[in-house]
């Protein structure tokens, strides 16, 4: 049976007017997405899961190239990462509620790297800072990757009880497995956030202090 692109269009409408898409037409970096992303975390349950379905349906070419730059990063993002979103999304929401800053802002990040439109990163002009080309602002965003995930192993050091000696004393006491703390404990990546409550708990300390920076 085709698909129905012109509902898949409705839907991608409603959309787009939530995450007030009008307002900028050519989003280039993370800080250009922020606001749209902050308001896809806020979205409707409703149309959250119309969204989760619209992205499980094929689209031709033409509809996807007349797309906002935004929502072609959002029908194409990587299962895996709109998964996490959808995860973090009720957290982000309490986050809100509960005014805590840190919290909001790691998955606010997370969230506009996600939505940045890949073939937005173009050669664009920052004031101050002269021509910035796609190669340099993958390096920016890599940079600050990496800089989280030596930010949370600094913390993974500082906080780590004694008693924990080993990856799997550490795997234990927080439940998760120790494949995962040795990659913690490499320097490959920082843990999603349900890990690192899981680890700030073992550790006794909160999720915030793992995630700030020292």
């Amino acid at each position: 049976m085709p698909v129905d692109e012109s509902a898949q269009l409705e839907v991608l409408n409603a959309i787009a007017e939530a995450l007030m898409l009008a307002d900028f037409s050519n989003p280039r970096t993370p800080d250009d997405v922020r606001p749209a992303a902050e308001r896809l975390l806020l979205m409707s349950s409703i149309l959250w899961e119309q969204a989760t379905l619209i992205r499980s349906e094929p689209m031709g070419e033409s509809t996807l190239a007349g797309l906002h730059p935004v929502l072609r990063a959002l029908v194409g993002m990587d299962d895996v990462v709109w998964d996490t979103i959808d995860r973090l999304r009720p957290k982000f929401v309490n986050a809100v509620r509960d005014r805590d800053a840190t919290v909001r802002e790691f998955i606010l990040k997370s969230t506009s790297i996600a939505l940045t439109p890949r073939d937005g990163l173009v050669p664009i002009h920052h004031a101050g800072a002269g021509i910035k080309s796609r190669e340099s602002l993958a390096r920016e965003q890599e940079d600050d990757a990496r800089a989280d995930v030596e930010a949370f192993y600094a913390n993974y050091l500082k906080y780590r009880p004694a008693k924990l000696k080993t990856q799997s004393d550490v795997a234990r006491a927080a439940g998760i497995s120790v494949g995962t703390v040795a990659t913690i404990e490499k320097l490959r990546a920082k843990p999603h956030y349900a890990t690192v409550v899981k680890i700030a708990q073992a550790f006794g300390v909160t999720p915030e202090q793992m995630l700030t920076a020292p």
